[in-house]
């Protein structure tokens, strides 16, 4: 488990996994619940603790697991233009995650991060916040979210992300907190509209499953 074992059982209670997967043959689960086939680690690989070398990330219990610890991303490893992304996922305190859309792969090079190349959705523990360009939602340091919809550290969240040509939409937990037009803003207009998509370890535990993509290439 991702973290202690009480809080993963009280955050379960209840859980539903997205339907898409029933509901729509062209829909894709990109993550097989039992190890990380079809996707790359980029940059940080393990962290020292202790004497111990450890990965950072992991599968456990049909979740992938980040320690948090280093920086780099999980990349899903096929590039994709106009797509849909589900996913489900969960924050320790203090954590600072992301996922990355539409970004050429991570080098070590400060150009190549997914919020510099591509766009990253922020994810962090501060659904009280006013919304700002770093918040959860956000498209980190260019557009704040309409709001933050963030259920209490430890639960599960629901995210899905819309990307058709300029268009970028994004919903949290059934509420739509981006609907951009990148062509409308100044800083990402010349973004790419094809890349990866990734999953970002910069602090703080964090944990995904139920990632399901659909394309329309």
């Amino acid at each position: 488990m991702c973290w202690p074992a009480i809080i993963m059982l009280l955050a379960g209670v209840g859980q539903v996994a997205f339907s898409i997967e029933e509901d729509d043959s062209a829909a894709k689960n990109i993550f097989n619940g039992k190890d990380l086939s079809g996707w790359v680690v980029d940059g940080s690989k393990t962290y020292r603790d202790g004497k111990v070398e450890k990965l950072i990330w992991s599968v456990q219990d049909g979740t992938i697991c980040s320690s948090g610890r280093g920086f780099g991303f999980l990349r899903y490893d096929k590039q994709v233009c106009d797509f849909e992304l589900h996913l489900e996922f969960r924050l320790s305190a203090q954590c600072n995650t992301g996922i990355g859309i539409r970004h050429v792969r991570y080098t070590g090079e400060h150009k190549t991060r997914p919020s510099r190349h591509g766009i990253e959705i922020q994810l962090m523990g501060d659904g009280n916040n006013v919304p700002d360009r770093k918040s959860t939602g956000s498209l980190y340091l260019h557009v704040p979210p309409k709001s933050i919809p963030l259920k209490p550290i430890n639960d599960w969240n629901k995210l899905t992300v819309h990307c058709q040509g300029p268009r970028i939409q994004v919903t949290m937990n059934g509420k739509l907190i981006q609907d951009v037009d990148q062509r409308k803003v100044k800083s990402i207009s010349a973004k790419p509209h094809c890349g990866y998509v990734s999953l970002q370890s910069h602090g703080g535990e964090a944990a995904f499953r139920n990632i399901v993509m659909k394309t329309f290439d």
